[in-house]
C-alpha cells in the first residue's frame, strides 16, 4: 500500500449528534507475485493463466460523509461514501481459436463505487451488540 494522504473535519452538532468529512488519496500497487509471472501456467489443457510485467498501480482517491447520532444505550452511524480509481486491475479471459481459456491481469481506465455503510451499537451492561451494512454499486469502463 502506498502513500495516503488524507484529510477530514468532524463537527458537533449537539451532544448526540455529529458530522465527518474525510477525503483520501492513496497508490496501490499489485502485490501478487503471480500478477507480474508472464510464465504461462496449465492448471488443465484447458485453462491456463499467466502475469502481466507491465501492470501500473492503482490510484484511488475516496470521500465520505459520516452522520452519527448516539443516545444513552445506541449509536447510529450512516456514512455515505464515494471512491474512484484509476488504472483499476481487472482479471481478463480470453479464448484462443483451440478453445483454451487464458487468465492474466490489465489495468482498465476506471472504477467508481458509492454507496452507504450502515451500523448500529446496542449497549447494555456489559454486552454491546454490533450490527452494520453496505449498499453500494461498482461500475468499471474498461474502455481502455
Amino acid at each position: 500500500m502506498g502513500r495516503k494522504p488524507s484529510t477530514g473535519r468532524a463537527w458537533h452538532v449537539d451532544d448526540a449528534r455529529q458530522l465527518k468529512l474525510s477525503y483520501s488519496s492513496h497508490i496501490r500497487s499489485p502485490d501478487d507475485a503471480d500478477q507480474f509471472d508472464q510464465t504461462l501456467h496449465y492448471t488443465d489443457p484447458l485453462n491456463a493463466s499467466r502475469g502481466n510485467p507491465d501492470l501500473r498501480p492503482e490510484y484511488i482517491r475516496s470521500v465520505e460523509l459520516c452522520l452519527q447520532r448516539s443516545t444513552e444505550r445506541v449509536t447510529m452511524q450512516a456514512t455515505p461514501f464515494f471512491l474512484h480509481t484509476s488504472d483499476t486491475i481487472r482479471t481478463i479471459r480470453t479464448i484462443d481459436s483451440l478453445g483454451v481459456a487464458t487468465r492474466t491481469f490489465a489495468n482498465v481506465a476506471t472504477s467508481d463505487a458509492y454507496g452507504t455503510d450502515f451500523t448500529v451499537a446496542l449497549r447494555g451492561g456489559r454486552l454491546t451488540l454490533f450490527a452494520g451494512t453496505r449498499a453500494y454499486r461498482q461500475v468499471s469502463n474498461a474502455a481502455i
